[in-house]
């Protein structure tokens, strides 16, 4: 497994190398294979079993545990997180189903795509103490072990948002059908 260490010296005032705690660790890494949709069920279990085997016999080789297991949703990463009693954050796209509402501006086709990928990403969610969605548009998390990272953007890429709704509202106006959805009809 491909292993990266840091170095703990600092420079203190001149050119003098003073040691100190560190404050940085060592990062182990570990390749897996991934568990993909045509396998079997038997298949899939296979590889569960040998990815959390294989965790624990790293840490046995090395005598190195870990603080922290940080997932991309993967079931036998956070099996393994919740086995050893170690914290487990869930990182991906799909988390910012799992973690906010959906906009009020999607219509009853996107809010049912929407309500589709919360249902898929919520199973990636359940063994993750925390959950970290990835987004660019500016969402709010409901959930209180959730937040949702926006990447830092220019201000007129932010304003085309703006923009686009304000668009969107002149040249259309909101109605709700009697199912109860909300769509866009042109303006006539």
């Amino acid at each position: 497994s491909p292993q990266q260490s840091h170095d703990n010296r600092t420079a203190s005032g001149g050119n003098d190398q003073e040691e100190r705690p560190s404050t940085e660790g060592t990062v182990t890494v570990i390749g897996v294979t991934s568990i993909v949709p045509h396998l079997s069920i038997l298949s899939a279990l296979s590889r569960v079993i040998e990815r959390l085997t294989s965790d624990c016999e790293v840490a046995l080789r090395t005598s190195r545990y870990p603080l922290l297991v940080v997932s991309d949703g993967d079931l036998p990463g956070m099996l393994r997180a919740k086995f050893g009693g170690i914290p487990c954050v869930s990182v991906s796209h799909g988390m910012t189903f799992v973690t906010a509402d959906a906009p009020e501006y999607l219509n009853g086709k996107e809010k049912l795509a929407w309500d589709v990928q919360r249902r898929l990403n919520t199973r990636t969610s359940y063994f993750s103490d925390w959950q970290i969605g990835t987004n660019f548009v500016g969402l709010e998390s409901v959930r209180s072990s959730g937040v949702i990272a926006q990447p830092a953007m220019r201000r007129e890429v932010l304003e085309m948002e703006l923009e686009r709704r304000r668009l969107r509202s002149r040249c259309c106006r909101r109605e709700t059908t009697s199912a109860g959805e909300t769509r866009l009809r042109k303006r006539k």
